[in-house]
C-alpha cells in the first residue's frame, strides 16, 4: 500500500473505514514504496532536506550474520553513525504555530480540537512524523486503538530507524489480534535494531505461530550468534528447521550446538546430550547411521576419555539410538547390549523407546520379525502405547511371516484407530490389507477394508498434478521437446497445452490435501478387482477401461482434458472408418469407444456424471502419467484383468480390440509382455469363434518377429483350426514379396 493510500485511510473520519487486516504489511515492498514517495515529497518541500541514504532501506531478512561479519564491523558502525547523525524532520517554521496550538489543545483535554488541527497540519505537511505520533497518542487515550495503530504506523514509516516505536505498534497490533500487522512491525523493529534480543524472540515466536518456521529459524540463528553461551537457542533453531522439513539445516544447527558445547564444558553438558540425542534421531530418520554413531562416540570420548563405550556410559535414550544404528549397520552383537539395558525398564515408562527398537527390527528384515513381534506384544500390554503405529508394525511383521489372518486383524485395528474421532485412514495401509484379501480370495473382507477410505477415493476433491510437482527451480527448457512423443495430431493438440490439465470447472474440486492420485488409482483397481471377485465384473470395467483408454493417448507429459479426449475420439473414429472400409466384422462392436461409450465413459465436465465412479476415475487419471505410476508388469496385469472382465460382461470383441490396441501402442516395451497380450487376445478370439480376429493376432506375431519359428508354427495351427485360407494367403503373398531374397520364406 502506498504512503498516500495509508494516509488517506488513517485520516478517514469513519472508524469503520479503518482496515482491521494487516495484509498490506506482509513484506517490505509496500513500505519501500512509501519511503520512496516520502523522499520525493521531502525533496519538493521548502526545507530542501537531503534525501535519506540507501542504508535506510529495509535489509533482506535472510542475510546471515556471516555476511555481516565478512563486511566487517566498520561498515556496520558507519551505518549506525549515519543513522544517528540523521536530523529528524523538523516542523516547518510556517506551521510551527499551528502545531503548538494543537499540542496545547491536547494538553488541555480538548481532543476533538487537537485532532482537527493536527489533521489540518498533516494535509499541509504530510511528511512530518510528529503530528502522526500525537494523533496516535490521542486516539489511544480515547481507546480507539485501531485508529491509533494506523497513525503510529505512519509515524513509524517516516522514522524507520525508531525501533522502540515499531515495537510499541507491534505490541498494540498483537493485542488487537492483527497478526500480520504485528508481524510486520516486529520485523521492522528487528531491522532497526538487529541486536535487540527480546524483539528478535518475539518476532521468532510470531513466525512460528504463523507457520513460517524458516524465518523463525533464521531469526533464532541471529539470537544464537548474539548469545554464544546460550546453547538452548541452537536447539530451537534445529526444531524450527525440522518443522520446515529442512533436515540438513537442522543437523548443521545441532552440530554447531555440539561444537560450542565442547568449548564450554562446565555448564553445557546437558545441551550437548540434547543435541546429540536430536541429531542422532535425525540421522536415523534420514538413514544415515554411520554419522549418528560417530556423533555418539565423539560425545562419549569427550565426557569419558579412555573409557570403553557401553550401555552404562550412555544415557538410555542415546544408548538405544546407538543400538538402532548398529542394528541397521548389521552389528547385532553390538546393538543387543544396548537393547537389553532398555528391556530392564518398564514398558509404561519407556514405551516410545520400545516402539523405536521394534521399528528398527522390522526395518532390518524378515529375519528379525519374530523379535519385533515379541517386543510389540509387550508394548500392547500398556494401553497408553497401543496406537495405529504399533498395530501397523504388527500387521506388516505377521504379513511377512505368512500369518495373513492375524495380519489382517492388526490392519483392521490400525485403520479403525486412525478413523476414530474424525481421523483419516492411511490409504497405503488400506491398500496393503486389500491386496492380502485379493490374494487370499477374501473379497468381502477386502471390500470391508475399502470402506475406511471410500469417501476419500470415490468422491472429490481431486489432487492436482502440480501439488506433487518437483520443487526444484532448475530450468529444463527442452524437456517437452525431448520427451514428447510425436504424433500426427500433435500440432492441433498443442493448442490446448497452454491451458491447465483440466477445465476451469474442475478447480472447485481441486485440493492439495486430497489423496495422492497414484495411490488413489491403485485403490480403485484393487476395489474393481475385489468387486469382480465378488461377482460384479462391470465395476472392474468401469474403473479399468477409462483408465486404459486415457493412458493410451498420453505421451510423456500431461495434456489438457480437451486435448486428451480429442485424441481418444480421433483415434477410434479413424479405426471405425478403417473397419467400415474393410468390413471386418459387425460394426456395432467394431471398437471399444463406440460400443461402450455410454456405459463406460463419462464427460468429466458434465456436473451430472463427473462425480460418478467413471467420472472420478477419468478426472484422477488426467492428473497422472499412467505408464509412470505403474510398473510394466502392473500395467500389463491391469490390461489382462480389464480384458477378462470385458469377456465376463459379454464384450469379448472389445476385449480383443483393447489387447491389440495396447500391444500396438508404446506403453509396453518388453517383447515378452507384448506377446502375453497378443496370446490372451488370440485365446479370447478362438474361444468365441472370432476367426478373423484370431488371424489378426497371429499375424501381429509374425510382423513383430518374423524370424521366430514358433510364431510361424502358431500361425499354421490357427489357420488349420479356423479354416480361413484366403486371408492368410493374401498376407503370405504380400509378405513374401518383401522378402524375395529369403529362400526359406519362398519355400514356405
Amino acid at each position: 500500500m502506498s504512503f498516500q493510500t495509508l494516509l488517506a485511510k488513517a485520516l478517514s473520519e469513519d472508524e469503520e473505514d479503518v482496515p482491521s487486516s494487516g495484509s498490506m504489511y506482509e513484506d517490505g515492498s509496500d513500505s519501500d514504496e512509501a519511503y520512496e514517495e516520502d523522499e520525493e515529497d521531502q525533496k519538493g518541500s521548502s526545507l530542501k532536506r537531503k534525501a535519506p541514504s540507501k542504508e535506510l532501506t529495509m535489509e533482506d531478512e535472510d542475510n546471515s550474520d556471516l555476511e555481516r561479519q565478512l563486511w566487517g564491523r566498520k561498515r556496520g558502525a558507519s551505518r549506525r553513525r549515519s543513522r544517528r547523525r540523521r536530523v529528524k524532520n523538523p516542523v516547518p517554521p510556517e506551521y510551527s504555530e499551528l502545531m503548538g496550538e494543537a499540542n496545547a489543545a491536547y494538553i488541555s483535554g480538548d481532543h476533538d480540537k487537537a485532532i482537527s488541527m493536527l489533521k489540518d497540519f498533516v494535509k499541509k505537511a504530510p511528511t512530518v512524523p510528529d503530528p502522526y505520533h500525537t494523533l496516535g497518542v490521542i486516539y489511544e487515550k480515547m481507546e480507539h486503538r485501531a485508529k491509533a495503530i494506523q497513525f503510529y504506523l505512519i509515524a513509524c514509516s517516516l522514522t524507520p530507524s525508531d525501533a522502540g516505536l515499531w515495537r510499541r505498534v507491534g505490541g498494540m497490533a498483537k493485542d488487537e489480534g492483527i497478526a500480520d500487522q504485528a508481524l510486520f512491525c516486529f520485523k521492522m523493529a528487528t531491522q532497526a535494531d538487529p541486536k535487540d534480543i527480546d524483539t528478535l524472540y518475539i518476532y521468532a515466536d510470531m513466525c512460528k505461530e504463523g507457520g513460517d518456521h524458516r524465518r523463525a529459524a533464521e531469526t533464532l540463528k541471529k539470537i544464537a550468534n548474539l548469545t554464544p553461551t546460550d546453547l538452548s537457542v541452537w536447539l530451537q533453531v534445529a526444531e524450527c528447521y525440522h518443522a520446515n522439513s529442512q533436515d540438513d539445516e537442522a543437523i548443521d544447527a545441532l552440530l554447531k550446538c555440539i561444537q560450542n558445547a565442547s568449548t564450554h564444558p562446565d555448564d553445557a553438558s546437558q545441551f550437548e546430550m540434547h543435541a546429540v540425542n536430536m541429531v542422532s534421531d535425525l540421522y536415523i530418520t534420514l538413514k544415515r547411521y554411520q554419522p549418528a554413531v560417530e556423533a555418539i562416540e565423539a560425545m562419549h570420548h569427550r565426557n569419558h576419555p579412555g573409557a570403553p563405550l557401553d550401555e552404562e556410559s550412555l544415557p538410555l535414550d542415546i544408548a538405544v539410538k546407538y543400538g538402532i544404528c548398529q542394528l541397521h549397520m548389521g552389528h547385532l552383537a553390538t546393538a543387543q547390549p544396548m537393547f537389553d539395558a532398555l528391556f530392564h525398564h518398564e514398558v509404561d515408562v519407556y514405551g516410545d523407546l520400545y516402539i523405536d527398537v521394534a521399528e528398527a527390527y522390522v526395518a532390518a528384515g524378515e529375519s528379525h520379525d519374530r523379535t519385533a513381534i515379541d517386543i510389540l506384544q509387550n508394548v500392547l500390554l500398556c494401553p497408553t502405547f497401543a496406537n495405529d503405529k504399533v498395530f501397523s508394525m504388527m500387521a506388516r511383521a505377521y504379513k511377512r511371516q505368512g500369518v495373513l489372518d492375524t495380519a489382517l486383524q492388526f490392519y483392521d485395528q490400525a485403520l479403525a484407530f486412525q478413523s476414530g474421532e474424525g481421523g483419516k485412514a492411511d490409504p497405503d495401509l488400506a491398500l496393503e490389507a486389500m491386496h492380502i484379501c485379493l490374494d487370499t480370495d477374501a473379497a468381502a473382507r477386502g471390500l470391508a477394508f475399502f470402506r475406511f477410505v471410500k469417501d476419500a477415493v470415490l468422491l472429490p476433491p481431486i489432487r492436482p498434478y502440480w501439488a506433487t510437482a518437483p520443487t526444484s527451480t532448475a530450468a529444463k527448457p527442452d524437456d517437452d521437446q525431448d520427451q514428447d512423443v510425436p504424433t500426427d495430431d500433435d500440432d492441433e493438440d498443442d493448442e490446448d497445452d497452454d491451458t491447465s490439465a483440466t477445465d476451469a470447472g474442475d478447480e472447485i474440486g481441486f485440493s492439495e490435501d486430497a489423496m495422492d492420485n497414484v495411490v488413489r488409482l491403485k485403490l480403485f483397481l484393487v476395489y474393481g478387482r475385489l468387486q469382480w471377485r465378488n461377482g460384479v465384473p462391470d465395476t472392474m470395467v468401469k474403473i479399468g477401461l477409462p483408465l486404459l483408454l486415457l493412458s493410451l493417448q498420453q505421451n510423456s507429459r500431461l495434456l489438457g482434458r480437451k486435448s486428451l479426449l480429442r485424441r481418444i475420439h480421433r483415434y477410434y473414429d479413424s479405426k471405425s472408418a478403417e473397419a467400415r472400409d474393410l468390413d471386418r466384422f459387425n460394426m456395432t462392436h467394431s471398437h471399444v469407444l463406440s460400443a461402450m461409450k455410454d456405459s463406460y465413459l463419462a464427460n468429466p465436465s458434465d456436473p451430472t456424471s463427473r462425480d460418478t465412479v467413471v467420472g472420478v476415475v477419468m478426472r484422477v487419471t488426467e492428473q497422472v502419467l499412467v505408464d509412470r505410476a505403474f510398473t510394466p508388469h502392473e500395467y500389463v496385469a491391469m490390461v489382462h484383468d480389464v480384458a477378462r472382465a470385458l469377456c465376463d460382461v459379454g464384450k469379448h470383441i472389445c476385449a480383443v480390440e483393447l489387447l491389440i490396441d495396447v500391444n500396438c501402442s508404446n506403453k509396453v516395451a518388453d517383447g515378452n509382455l507384448r506377446f502375453e497380450l497378443r496370446f490372451l487376445a488370440l485365446t479370447i478370439a478362438l474361444t468365441h469363434k472370432e476367426n478373423r480376429m484370431a488371424y489378426e493376432c497371429v499375424r501381429l506375431n509374425i510382423l513383430e518377429e518374423p524370424e521366430n519359428v514358433g510364431y510361424w508354427n502358431l500361425f499354421g495351427h490357427v489357420i488349420n483350426q479356423t479354416g480361413v485360407f484366403s486371408w492368410h494367403q493374401k498376407f503370405l503373398v504380400s509378405y513374401i514379396s518383401h522378402v524375395e531374397s529369403s529362400t526359406r520364406y519362398r519355400h514356405v
